[in-house]
Parts: C-alpha cells; structure tokens; sequence
C-alpha cells in the first residue's frame, strides 16, 4: 500500500489535543510531494512531484512505474 506525502507540512498536536498542520524546515524548498509504495520485488519505490496535483501522484502507484526496475 502506498501513500503521498506533503514534505512542506508536518502533524503536531495542538494545545487541546487535535492534529493541526505547521510549516516543516522544507517549507518552500525542493519538491512538495512525494509519493511513496513497495515495488513488486518488494523494495521501496518513491517518486517526487513540486506541484499540488496530488491524483498525478496516486495514479502513480498503479502505472507501469512500478513493474520496472
């Protein structure tokens, strides 16, 4: 199973005890996201995208990408 990751964002706790989002030491730098998944072989695959289409980056997961090594 695999999952996409926003590098620019990170999940605290806040004061009350509910996630919220704060800005990561990456903010603003390198690329956004980074879609990661175990390969058929059973190595990690990751791939990274700069923009916030983050569909692109799911459909990744089951594209040929994948199947080759």
């Amino acid at each position: 199973m695999g999952h996409v990751e926003d590098r620019w964002y990170k999940a605290v706790k806040g004061a009350d005890g509910k996630p919220r989002r704060v800005k990561s030491a990456r903010y603003g730098r390198g690329m956004r996201y980074r879609a990661r998944c175990e390969g058929p072989d059973g190595r990690e695959r990751s791939e990274f995208w700069g923009w916030s289409i983050v569909i692109v980056g799911r459909l990744w997961f089951t594209s040929d990408a994948l199947a080759t090594p």
